[in-house]
């Protein structure tokens, strides 16, 4: 789990993850540590360029019907894709639901005007835990919107992972 100090935040305004492989960033550890808001403070997630960055939410407050026989969803492989419903485009649907969690730029959209456009990080309201955005680029800022207010009850984690992109065959030529 990712970690940050007050005087970490005075200090700096963007908050770097110290795992490049894969970690856990939780909604609390900018709502409860003083100058660490999330609207303020981004998280930094780099990969080796050639990377991608992978984004999954774990929702704590999505309601389960859990009966007796069935396997929680906090021990499923978040990696696992029959598990998981992958849900990484950038635009909704007009009838998906968008329970804003935070926003990610990714360094991979940077346009000619050096400008990189926000998505959303949005939960369907329905799963606990669901594959919120890959990106393109090997590097995002992650702002924390959701959780942050006293009366903003959302409490998240979002697990991050470095993930190779393919590399064309060289054997081609």
């Amino acid at each position: 789990m990712e970690t940050v100090t007050t005087d970490y935040c005075k200090l700096n305004d963007e908050l770097n993850v110290t795992s490049l492989s894969s970690g856990y960033i939780a909604s609390v550890m900018t709502s409860d540590t003083p100058y660490c808001d999330g609207s303020s403070h981004p998280w930094v997630v780099s990969g080796r360029p050639g990377q991608t960055v992978n984004l999954t939410l774990y929702d704590f407050a999505v309601r389960t019907g859990l009966r007796a026989g069935r396997r929680h969803p906090a021990t499923t492989d978040p990696l696992n894709q029959a598990a998981t419903t992958t849900t990484t485009t950038t635009t909704q649907s007009a009838d998906a639901a968008c329970i804003q969690y935070g926003l990610v730029e990714d360094i991979g959209l940077l346009t000619a005007d050096d400008i990189v456009q926000p998505v959303a990080l949005c939960s369907d309201g329905r799963r606990r835990i669901q594959h919120v955005y890959q990106s393109v680029g090997h590097s995002v800022k992650i702002w924390i919107t959701a959780g942050v207010a006293p009366t903003d009850l959302k409490r998240f984690v979002i697990y991050y992972t470095g993930t190779a992109t393919a590399r064309p065959n060289c054997s081609d030529r």
